[in-house]
């Protein structure tokens, strides 16, 4: 496992990445300090007898699909908090998962305010390559669209976890990069309240309510979110209304659940500008007349109970879309219904001093899409998992080992052409282990995969290339080695390094827009994650990430996958200046990227780096907060997306300017 170290060594040093010296030595001093800055030494075996006893917080999450203790997983997960979110005056869970969660996201080009998150420098399939989760069910397309978060009003949610590297045995295919799990409220204590009213630039109103009822084992809870907002651009208008309502039942071990939610989106597509627009005029559109309206309905139920020495539980979830964009007088009318269901089984047992703990569970999707060009997909995916973990008692030791196989079945009929019979399999080795002074290490090796969705293995009729659509199933030999030290929710370290082999990538051709299977790739990387209290009411907050993206032989061997940032840093300081006034300050970091097709690394022009801040000061009065927040301070526009080398193409997607939100919010 350790042979991985002089390969992302190398590769993160290689001569095509953009590191400079100096990044390079600040992170070789900041991991040579992180003992005396934690205040723990040099970091050690000890024996029972000299490790003293600290009654810390205990942290659970849900990165093995139940309930666990966050330092006993044998894997890196980020936790972002509820409070956090509401604190930090971010507007949605994609906005959190970017500021709060150290995660690269970009602008997009679509109707809604989502921006696309990059795990691990995956660019232009980074949310293929990336599961979205919203309480253990999957929110990824079965298209190329990534997942929309927006309707999650952010009231709602009780934390987020992040969990970096593959995650494909528990949560399936298309997770190599990651996963990402929004957890919602539902273990309420009391009834509340609270309604909020925001107003700032761009002719931004965002209103909020959310209500919750708390009756003996009946929970309900209610939030509503309407936003009216210009954006940055002409013809960038959003209207966007989420509602959710959540009904909850617990009864001794045994908790119910329904989901409901509706989104309602309208507004105006803007379309790209020349590098040299974006520049200079980066607020104007050349598609005056282009729109989009989408509406999604979703119903979700949930069961979990105890049964003799089994945790049983269960999800079904149901979820409508209706999609029409005008581009250019070109109409898109796209249908499309998901229906989820899952079945999981969890248990613990102990022998000679060995803790067991073994994980079970069928999942089942079935996607279907009609498209106005007399386009019918239809697609259909089962799964069987199996998860085991052993814990030696005397000395802490976890060791998991986990499979999942898959059958998928994937056909488009009509104008568009295509199809998909696949089997698969993912498989993982996990260890974790103590080390001392609250130091924990843990590592991995599996193997993950990702199937080609309708857009990729499908083309239109006409259209399609000489040779027939054939895409191989995309596999990846993953490595990751961890160190984490965690002292409870508010203080933590975690340094991560990391290998992702690849074959049959699929992403689309250098030339056009079909999809093909690259030659062989790989992402290597290191990842460093902080928290750290510095004084009374003083916290920050970081996050560090070095990575490369290259391929590993063919035509383009050697070469930097394009929009993938090698490196990247963010800083959070939040500061409770009394009980009642709190400031929060954040920077964000990115290096330069090669645009989206330069795949022989020789476009002249990259997609630049820089930094861009944002300042929130919040005071409380009674039952009343009052604050004011500005994003992106110093007014830089950032070329957020620029998907062609060609300078007279319009494919660049200019990042917002500065903006102020003004809010009062009551509680009660």
């Amino acid at each position: 496992m350790t042979s991985v170290f002089p390969r992302v060594g190398a590769a993160v040093a290689a001569r095509r990445t953009t590191l400079s010296a100096a990044a390079c030595t600040a992170l070789s001093t900041t991991l040579a300090a992180l003992p005396l800055l934690l205040g723990t030494g040099p970091v050690k075996a000890q024996s029972a007898a000299t490790t003293p006893v600290v009654q810390l917080e205990r942290v659970t999450v849900t990165a093995n699909r139940f309930e666990a203790l966050l330092d006993e997983l044998p894997a890196g997960v980020t936790l972002i908090t509820g409070e956090q979110i509401r604190r930090s005056g971010v507007t949605s869970a994609n906005e959190a998962i970017a500021r709060l969660g150290g995660v690269y996201s970009r602008a997009n080009n679509g109707l809604d305010a989502d921006r696309t998150i990059d795990l691990r420098g995956f660019g232009e399939t980074a949310s293929s390559n990336t599961v979205f989760l919203v309480d253990g069910v999957r929110f990824n397309e079965g298209d190329s669209l990534a997942p929309s978060l927006t309707w999650l009003p952010v009231d709602a949610i009780e934390r987020i976890e992040i969990t970096r590297g593959s995650g494909a045995v528990l949560w399936g295919e298309g997770a190599t990069a990651g996963v990402i799990h929004i957890i919602t409220r539902k273990n309420l204590q009391r009834s509340s309240g609270s309604l909020q009213l925001g107003i700032g630039s761009n002719n931004t109103r965002d209103w909020r309510a959310q209500a919750q009822l708390v009756n003996g084992p009946l929970q309900v809870s209610a939030s509503q979110r309407v936003l009216d907002t210009d954006q940055a651009r002409a013809n960038q208008h959003l209207r966007e209304q989420d509602s959710l309502f959540q009904l909850g039942y617990t009864h001794e071990q045994t908790r119910l659940g329904l989901k409901a939610a509706l989104q309602t989106q309208a507004g105006g597509l803007a379309g790209g500008l020349t590098p040299a627009e974006a520049a200079a005029t980066p607020d104007i559109t050349h598609k005056p007349d282009n729109h989009g309206d989408t509406r999604t309905r979703l119903v979700g139920l949930n069961a979990q109970t105890q049964l003799g020495d089994w945790q049983l539980a269960a999800d079904a979830s149901l979820r409508h879309k209706r999609s029409i964009s005008v581009d250019s007088g070109w109409t898109n009318d796209n249908a499309t219904r998901v229906l989820q269901t899952g079945v999981r089984a969890q248990t613990q047992f102990a022998t000679a001093g060995i803790g067991q703990q073994l994980t079970v569970g069928v999942d089942h999707e079935r996607w279907s899409q009609l498209r106005i060009e007399g386009t019918e997909i239809q697609q259909r995916m089962s799964a069987v998992f199996a998860q085991d973990d052993l814990t030696l008692r005397s000395t802490g030791t976890v060791l998991g080992m986990g499979l999942r196989t898959l059958q998928a079945h994937r056909e488009t009929v009509g104008q568009q052409t295509g199809a998909l019979h696949a089997n698969g399999r993912a498989a993982e080795v996990s260890l974790a282990q103590p080390v001392g002074g609250g130091w924990r290490v843990h590592g991995k090796v599996g193997r993950s995969l990702r199937l080609a969705n309708a857009d990729e293995y499908s083309c239109f009729t006409g259209y399609c290339p000489p040779t027939p659509v054939d895409l191989k199933p995309q596999t990846s030999n993953d490595v990751e080695l961890g160190l984490r030290h965690s002292q409870g929710a508010d203080q933590h370290t975690e340094l991560r390094i990391y290998h992702h082999a690849l074959r049959n990538e699929i992403g689309l051709d250098e030339t056009s827009f079909n999809n093909i299977n690259y030659a062989p790739t790989r992402r290597d990387g290191i990842e460093l994650d902080t928290l750290q209290p510095l004084a009374h009411g003083v916290s920050l907050q970081g996050h560090l990430a070095l990575r490369s993206a290259v391929f590993r032989s063919g035509t383009f061997a050697g070469n930097t996958l394009p929009l993938v940032s090698a490196a990247q840093a963010q800083l959070r300081l939040r500061w409770a200046l009394s009980p009642v006034r709190r400031v929060e300050l954040g920077g964000r970091w990115v290096s330069s990227q090669r645009v989206g097709n330069d795949f022989d690394n020789t476009c002249p022009a990259r997609i630049a780096g820089g930094a861009s801040f944002d300042a929130r000061y919040a005071m409380d009065w009674q039952n009343w907060e009052f604050a004011a927040q500005v994003n992106n301070l110093s007014d830089r526009r950032n070329m957020g997306l620029r998907t062609r080398c060609n300078a007279a193409l319009n494919s660049v997607y200019p990042e917002p300017g500065r903006a102020l939100m003004l809010s009062a919010r009551v509680n009660f």
